[in-house]
């Protein structure tokens, strides 16, 4: 189906989204980094297709963000918590009052927050979470 879609499709970003957390829970289920690695280029390419006016785009950014702080939790790539703190930051930012999506992205933004904080002891998370 997905290769089918043209770039410019506009429901491209939502299938790409539920791609890469389907991707995301086949890897929490069998452990296979592959799978990961595959739920993280289709987050990439969701948050990419996004428009910042679709309500879809706070939910692709947030799985994106999820995405990259288990990945860092597998390899270890600081850049993949920077990019996942980056992503769940915009997926809050891009949240209008009132959005659904919007506590569930204010929790992962937290979580990661959280395990940087654990993995990495760089402790001003909290602030910025907070401020958020």
């Amino acid at each position: 189906m997905l290769i089918n879609m043209q770039e410019a499709s506009p429901g491209r970003h939502c299938v790409l989204a539920q791609l890469a957390l389907a991707m995301q829970q086949r890897f929490l289920f069998n452990g296979d980094s592959h799978d990961l690695e595959r739920a993280a280029i289709f987050g990439e390419n969701a948050v990419a297709a996004c428009d910042q006016e679709c309500v879809i785009c706070p939910m692709a950014q947030m799985v994106y963000g999820d995405i990259l702080e288990e990945r860092y939790e597998l390899l270890g790539d600081e850049s993949d918590m920077a990019h996942a703190l980056h992503s769940c930051e915009n997926a809050v930012k891009t949240c209008p009052p009132g959005h659904p999506i919007l506590p569930r992205a204010l929790n992962v933004l937290g979580v990661v927050h959280r395990r940087r904080y654990q993995l990495l002891g760089v402790p001003d998370g909290a602030e910025k979470a907070l401020a958020l």
